[in-house]
C-alpha cells in the first residue's frame, strides 16, 4: 500500500529556515538542472518576504539564488516568478537567468514549499548618485525602455491565478480606499480627511483610454535591484512586483526609492527618459500626481503596518521613520489635490 500522502506532515509544520536548509542540504543539488554545480557547501538567507525566503547556496563549482515559496491555495509565486524571468529572457533584458523550477508534490508535501533557483548575478547595488553617471544612467533608460515597450490590455499579472488588478480602472479606487482604512485603523488622519482625500484621488484618477496599452513595468526600480558589475555593465534583479501597469507607476516608485537615499537623485534619470518621447512626458505630466499619491500612500502604510509585526521588532524604529516620511510627503501632496 502506498504511504499516506500526508505522512510527512510534521517537516512540512518545522520553521521554515530549518525545512530550507533540509532541502538544501538532501535535494536541491540532486535536481537534474543542478547537478553539473556539485554538491552543497554552504547557504545562507539572505532576505526574507510575506510569503517567501530568499537564500545564496554555493556549490563545489558555482552559486546560485534558490526562492523557496510557500504554498497558497489560491496563487503559485513560484510558478509566477519562473513565467517572470523567461519573459525576462524572452524580452533580452539583462536579469538572472531561471535554472530550476520545483513545484512537485513531493516537495510540497515534505517541506510545504516550492522552489525556484535562478544564476546568482554579482555587482554592486547603485548608489542613487550613479544615476549621475551618463552611461549607467543610460543604460538604466533603456532597460525600462525595452520592458516598458511591452504592452498588454489586461492590468496587473494576467499570469497569475491571483491577478485581481483587471479592470483597472474599478481595481485602484478599490485599493486605494483598502489603504486609506489602513490608515484610518493606525490612526495616520482624522476619518473626515481621509474621506477629502479619496474624493480627491478619485477625480484625479486617469481615464482608462489614457493609460491603455498597460506597460510592462519592473514594478521595483530601487538601487538594490540595480547591480553594477566589474565590467560597467548594469543588471536587474528581484522580478517579483513584475506587472503590467501605467509606465508612470515605475517612474514614481523609481522616484521615492531613490530619492529615499538622496533627495533629487531620480531627476536625471527622469529627464532622460521623457526625452525619448514627447508623448510620453505629456502623459508623465498628466498622470504624475495620482499615481505619485497612490505609491505614496501605500509605502505608508505597509511601513507602519510593520511596525506592529512582532517578526519586525528589530527594525520598528527604522519602519516608523519610513512610515512617517512616505505619509508626510502623501499628505503634503494631497492637501495640493484636494
Amino acid at each position: 500500500m502506498a504511504p499516506w500522502p500526508f505522512a510527512r506532515r510534521a517537516t512540512a509544520s518545522a520553521p521554515m529556515a530549518e525545512r530550507v536548509r533540509a532541502h538544501i542540504h538532501t535535494r536541491l543539488a540532486e535536481r537534474p538542472a543542478l547537478r553539473a554545480l556539485g554538491a552543497v557547501v554552504s547557504c545562507e538567507e539572505i532576505a526574507e518576504g510575506n510569503n517567501s525566503e530568499i537564500w545564496r547556496v554555493e556549490c563545489e563549482r558555482g552559486r546560485v539564488i534558490a526562492r523557496f515559496w510557500r504554498v497558497e491555495a489560491r496563487r503559485d509565486k513560484a510558478a509566477d516568478n519562473a513565467h517572470v524571468l523567461g519573459l525576462a529572457a524572452s524580452l533580452g533584458l539583462p536579469a538572472p537567468r531561471l535554472i530550476d523550477l520545483d513545484t512537485t508534490r513531493e516537495t510540497e508535501r515534505e517541506f510545504g514549499f516550492h522552489v525556484t533557483v535562478e544564476e546568482l548575478v554579482e555587482g554592486r547595488p547603485l548608489e542613487p548618485s550613479d544615476l549621475r553617471d551618463g552611461v549607467i544612467r543610460g543604460q538604466l533608460v533603456a532597460i525600462l525602455l525595452r520592458m516598458h515597450a511591452h504592452t498588454g490590455e489586461i492590468a496587473g499579472q494576467p499570469w497569475s491565478r491571483a491577478n485581481r488588478e483587471h479592470p483597472w480602472d474599478e481595481w485602484m479606487p478599490h485599493r486605494i480606499g483598502i489603504l486609506l482604512g489602513r490608515a484610518r485603523d493606525l490612526k495616520l488622519a482624522e476619518a473626515g480627511t481621509l474621506a477629502k482625500w479619496e474624493a480627491a484621488l478619485r477625480r484625479h484618477q486617469p481615464p482608462l483610454t489614457d493609460v491603455l496599452p498597460f506597460n510592462l513595468i519592473h514594478g521595483d526600480v530601487h538601487p538594490r535591484n540595480c547591480l553594477l558589475g566589474a565590467d560597467g555593465a548594469l543588471r536587474m534583479i528581484d522580478f517579483g512586483a513584475v506587472a503590467f501597469a501605467p509606465f508612470e507607476l515605475e517612474l514614481v516608485t523609481g522616484e521615492a526609492s531613490f530619492e529615499m537615499a538622496e533627495a533629487g537623485s531620480f531627476v536625471p534619470l527622469l529627464d532622460a527618459y521623457l526625452a525619448t518621447s514627447p508623448e510620453r512626458r505629456e502623459r508623465w505630466e498628466r498622470n504624475q500626481d495620482h499615481l505619485r499619491a497612490f505609491d505614496l500612500l501605500r509605502r505608508a502604510v505597509s511601513a507602519h503596518r510593520k511596525t506592529l509585526k512582532a517578526r519586525h521588532a528589530a527594525r520598528h524604529g527604522e519602519f516608523g521613520a519610513r512610515g512617517e516620511r512616505f505619509w508626510n510627503l502623501f499628505a503634503a501632496l494631497m492637501e495640493r489635490l484636494a
